[in-house]
């Protein structure tokens, strides 16, 4: 995902775009995302690229990334859970409502902070955010890989 990022920073350079309206950058968006989120729980960087290489404009972005982040987690989820045996995070009640509270919270803080950052802020924001997911995962994988 790192690479893709900065290949696809690297490929906004230039003057031409991946068709937005094309059918087979959004269903290998869509499917990267999908196996990014199941595998290693980082979905977010292969939208990033899409929305980079084909400049997709920020308000469509988020638009159509709310509803698909909810469709995408609840796969996500019903495949880990319908291949771990039914487990749930062991954690307590006040975690689980901590985290719908932190959801809720977090849109509220985005919606307010979007009518107050222009586009090519937002963006910014958006890659190095999906950066900094594709290092944190890039972190645990090796992390894990050592303590095997």
């Amino acid at each position: 995902m790192l690479f893709g990022l900065i290949t696809s920073m690297l490929l906004s350079r230039i003057s031409s775009a991946v068709d937005g309206d094309g059918r087979t950058a959004q269903i290998l968006t869509g499917l990267g995302s999908g196996v990014g989120t199941v595998l290693g729980g980082v979905g977010g960087p292969a939208m990033t690229i899409y929305a980079v290489v084909s400049r997709w404009p920020v308000m469509r972005m988020v638009a159509t990334l709310q509803p698909l982040w909810i469709l995408i987690s609840a796969f996500s989820f019903g495949i880990k859970w319908a291949f771990d045996d039914g487990q749930m995070p062991d954690m307590p009640w006040w975690a689980w409502a901590g985290c719908v509270v932190s959801i809720v919270l977090g849109i509220w803080v985005g919606e307010w902070i979007q009518r107050r950052v222009d586009d090519a802020t937002v963006r910014k924001f958006v890659i190095a955010l999906a950066i900094l997911g594709s290092l944190l995962a890039l972190g645990t994988g090796i992390r894990l890989l050592i303590g095997t």
